[in-house]
């Protein structure tokens, strides 16, 4: 096939893909008898909020009828404000096409950040394979973020747009990644990535930006209710302690923190026919459970930490791209609390990923071999081609974080080889 009919091939599927992927999660939310995914909870506590209410107090609808507790700082709150003067069903539909959107833009953006090459001097061919297979990895968490009409795609973009602001202006891209992790915690590790970059005005600029998306709300909401606010959700979410006790059930929670409980404790691994079933491995005191637990999230940042010392005297690709990848693969499965719609932070990743292996043309053995099993692990271990049995025992057994734990190992792999001479096509 010519370069030139693999690209109309590749920019028909995937123009097809996004068109189907709006209509279909856009119809499940709008015709769900049940709640209407996160984007309810939103939508609940930005009304909350023009009527004066507690945003935190009520479900958007009765638990029994799959109400959710909004979870959050009130900053994403305020954001959906706008959503609420137009009817649901116009706010479900540009809701979704804007995480579509943002999905395409946050591949262009890393890909011009990490090679300096305009999106549009790549020939065509180059920019749909590009787009097909950074996405085919995490299709399908990304399907199952816009069937529930989740943010993280947003705070993906934000922390990307930072990332890539940085080499411009340090404390406005800062800014940036400070108001991701404001709106929604999860990308803190990008703070202290920067602060292994030594980059004293990025870092000025995250706490900066976690300043102002913590506190600007007060200005729709008035300081003292968005102060209470702030306190609540800081004592009694971020720091609510047990795993097993959590709003998220165990049963769909794919963290690593998660797979302790389900492989050492008392955890349900999935369910099958209705019946709760165990993957126990062995029996782990609770309380040595719980130190492991802390100690993952620390692991994580060591993890960043090593990378960071490994290849800081390697070129700007590895030592800050590669370094970028990592922490988004790792954060997905590091946050206590994570479900599938979290590992859409594997996107950036795989970006780094397709580069490599196709732009650098990287044929190292043990690279492109954990890439491939990376691969199969997220994409093929789902109930849609294992059935409901064995897509419960790989849930269970924890495919999705071994998935991208094998992406975090290949992005190491990568590092090494574009450090060491030679490894590269002349």
């Amino acid at each position: 096939m010519t370069p030139t009919k693999l690209a109309g091939s590749l920019r028909f599927l995937i123009i097809l893909c996004a068109v189907l992927a709006i209509v279909s999660s856009s119809s499940k939310m709008i015709n769900s008898d049940l709640a209407k995914g996160d984007m309810e909870a939103y939508l609940h506590a930005a009304r909350l909020i023009l009527a004066g209410q507690d945003i935190y107090a009520t479900p958007s609808r009765p638990l029994d009828m799959g109400g959710l507790y909004y979870i959050y700082p009130p900053a994403l709150a305020v954001l959906f404000i706008p959503f609420t003067l137009v009817p649901v069903k116009v706010a479900i539909v540009a809701w979704t096409i804007i995480n579509v959107a943002l999905l395409g833009w946050v591949i262009k953006a890393l890909h011009e950040a990490m090679t300096g090459i305009p999106w549009s001097e790549l020939p065509s061919s180059d920019r749909w394979i590009i787009i097909f297979f950074s996405l085919l990895p995490p299709s399908r968490f990304v399907l199952h973020h816009l069937f529930y009409g989740q943010s993280n795609i947003l705070i993906m973009a934000l922390a990307v747009l930072g990332l890539t602001q940085v080499r411009r202006n340090s404390f406005s891209g800062g800014i940036a990644c400070g108001l991701s992790i404001a709106i929604k915690t999860l990308t803190f590790p990008f703070g202290f990535w920067l602060v292994l970059r030594k980059n004293l005005r990025a870092v000025a600029g995250v706490m900066a930006g976690i300043a102002a998306g913590l506190l600007l709300p007060a200005l729709v909401l008035g300081f003292s209710r968005n102060w209470n606010y702030l306190v609540f959700w800081f004592k009694d979410i971020v720091l609510y302690p047990d795993l097993t006790r959590a709003k998220v059930p165990l049963s769909v929670n794919v963290s690593v923190q998660a797979q302790l409980y389900r492989f050492f404790g008392n955890g349900i691994a999935y369910t099958y026919k209705g019946e709760p079933r165990f993957l126990t491995l062995f029996h782990v005191p609770e309380d040595a459970l719980r130190i492991a637990e802390q100690a993952l999230v620390l692991a994580m940042l060591l993890t960043i930490a090593a990378y960071w010392y490994r290849f800081r005297n390697s070129g700007e690709l590895v030592s800050n791209w590669g370094g970028v990848a990592l922490t988004f693969s790792l954060l997905a499965v590091f946050t206590p609390f994570a479900q599938k719609h979290y590992l859409v932070f594997l996107l950036p990743a795989f970006v780094y990923i397709v580069h490599v292996w196709r732009g650098l043309q990287l044929r190292d053995r043990w690279f492109r071999g954990v890439v491939i099993a990376s691969f199969i692990l997220l994409v093929f271990t789902n109930e849609e081609f294992c059935g409901e049995l064995l897509g419960g025992i790989f849930t269970g057994a924890g495919c999705m974080a071994w998935g991208t734990l094998l992406a975090s190992g290949a992005i190491f792999r990568a590092g090494d080889c574009l450090s060491e001479p030679g490894k590269l096509p002349s």
